[in-house]
């Protein structure tokens, strides 16, 4: 059966020629593209997007305020259900496919179903330009499956992937559920992925699949040990980063070893922002806030 795949891009006041980067090296890959707008007042006469429109290879879905990251790709993966897609390809207002991204993707997601594996996702590598770093799935503990024996083309089984640049079925969405609104707009792909294990998928990173990806709103570079990239983000980001940890340490599908992991992540956080990242009065404060309203149990936005 052929692959219909539509790529779902959820924005939010987001860079113009980023944003159109985006869309032209995205419609190369895949049947259809869906743009949820949270209320960002984008132009939608736009002229890129007015002629994707025509062409009928975009879909332009506005909403009336910002309903949240994971939300917004609830409306497309939606769109994409009743619109008979087979696939969806979640992005990031500032990620940029690189060539034969979707392909690559698509043909692990393949193999792996063959091999009789219970598949969730598949998440392709990620580079900032700013700063040259691509992540990788090489890692100690992770069991690698070699397509052709050629390591630049293996697929590695990961505890969770980084929505953007995932590929999910619509089959398996069915079956497992969409993004959990209450996250608003963090911890949803590791929510999701996590979910998935627990009832036997499994999620694999793509090593020849690229994308372009920039994560926060700026980088410092600091010496722990060794010189380490820093990504900044806004008090209001360190809000749901703390508030939905602690929802997520209340789920019993979430495994022992990744809220201790997250516990870490969190008081380095809390240190490295409230003693050194102006305005560090704002940061400790949304940081104890978001703790507190995890505590009562508070989901949604701000």
């Amino acid at each position: 059966m052929k692959n219909y795949i539509c790529a779902i891009v959820v924005i939010y006041h987001p860079d113009i020629e980023r944003l159109n980067a985006l869309l032209v090296a995205t419609i190369a890959m895949v049947d259809r593209l869906v743009i949820v707008d949270n209320g960002s007042d984008l132009d939608i006469r736009e002229e890129l997007l007015i002629e994707l429109q025509e062409k009928g290879l975009l879909t332009y879905l506005l909403m009336d305020n910002n309903i949240g990251l994971a939300a917004g790709l609830n409306q497309g993966i939606t769109w994409a259900m009743e619109n008979n897609f087979t696939h969806v390809l979640l992005l990031d207002q500032d990620s940029i496919p690189q060539e034969n991204m979707v392909k690559n993707l698509l043909l692990a997601a393949d193999k792996i179903e063959s091999d009789g594996i219970n598949l969730a996702a598949v998440g392709s590598k990620h580079f900032d330009p700013r700063t040259g770093y691509i992540s990788s799935f090489d890692q100690p503990k992770i069991k690698s499956f070699g397509l052709e024996n050629d390591k630049e083309s293996s697929y590695y089984e990961v505890g969770y992937l980084q929505s953007s640049g995932a590929l999910i079925s619509i089959k398996t969405l069915n079956i497992l559920g969409l993004m959990d609104t209450g996250l608003f707009i963090h911890h949803i792909d590791q929510e999701w992925c996590l979910r998935a294990s627990d009832r036997g998928f499994k999620s694999f990173g793509v090593s020849n699949a690229l994308m372009e990806h920039i994560v926060g709103d700026k980088v410092v570079r600091i010496w722990l040990g060794y010189w380490r990239d820093i990504h900044l983000h806004s008090p209001a980001r360190h809000y749901f980063a703390f508030r939905n940890s602690i929802l997520l340490y209340k789920r019993k599908y979430i495994p022992f070893t990744w809220k201790i992991a997250d516990i870490a992540r969190l008081l380095f956080m809390f240190v490295f922002y409230s003693l050194f990242i102006p305005p560090r009065l704002n940061h400790a404060s949304m940081m104890f806030r978001g703790l507190w309203d995890g505590i009562l149990g508070k989901t949604g936005g701000l």
